[in-house]
């Protein structure tokens, strides 16, 4: 698992310095365009003037061209090399917006899936090994109903512990529980019978008074 987590964080390295060094030349080519914009002229340009010699030089430098550039530099010429690499910083940009993000992914999934396997390959005669790679949304699915059966136990368990003393309540005093339930019934059903029941029980406790 560390053996894999270093080769990630070296393929993550790596991919940093690519798109440093691709924001580096997109940044200089953006200068070059902004330097050729502000001292643009028409026509040949001498060879006293160091400014436009310098930007041949560099456009000599960054140039995906090989070919020698002529002594002689005009401003039209120095232009069309601008908008060439004008042209290159777009494909560049466009690499840095959608292939590199891409490849990376891609890059990451393949080498996720080759431990995956590699691991399964090493326990496949354990069945206790759990599984270390396991993805991050689904660890936290897992926690969460881990939970959740912790709570519905505990409530299975007070479920059952009323069900305990009810039936202890019912063993112990089933006379009483036949009382309250025969009065139950006849309170809707047969109340004359409940009246009748009442007058009698009257009765007695005054007779029990008396004596």
């Amino acid at each position: 698992m560390l053996g894999a987590y270093y080769l990630l964080k070296l393929i993550e390295s790596e991919l940093q310095a690519y798109l440093s060094a691709t924001e580096g030349r997109v940044g200089r080519c953006l200068a070059l365009i902004q330097a050729a914009s502000d001292g643009q002229e028409q026509g040949g340009v001498h060879d006293s003037d160091h400014f436009l010699h310098a930007i041949r030089d560099l456009l000599k430098i960054y140039s995906n061209t090989q070919a020698a550039l002529s002594t002689y530099v005009s401003a039209p010429g120095i232009v069309q090399q601008i908008s060439g690499l004008h042209s290159d910083l777009m494909t560049l940009q466009s690499d840095l917006d959608n292939s590199l993000p891409e490849e990376r992914n891609r890059c990451i999934n393949e080498l996720c899936n080759l431990i995956q396997s590699m691991q399964q390959l090493l326990f496949a005669s354990s069945t206790t090994a759990q599984p270390i790679l396991t993805p991050r949304p689904l660890m936290k699915e897992l926690d969460e109903m881990e939970k959740i059966n912790a709570k519905l136990s505990a409530a299975v368990e007070e479920v059952t512990l009323e069900h305990v003393k009810k039936n202890e309540i019912v063993k112990h005093h089933s006379q009483e529980i036949g009382l309250q339930r025969r009065v139950f019934v006849d309170f809707f059903c047969n109340p004359e019978r409940l009246r009748s029941q009442v007058r009698e029980l009257t009765a007695r406790v005054r007779a029990l008074q008396i004596s």
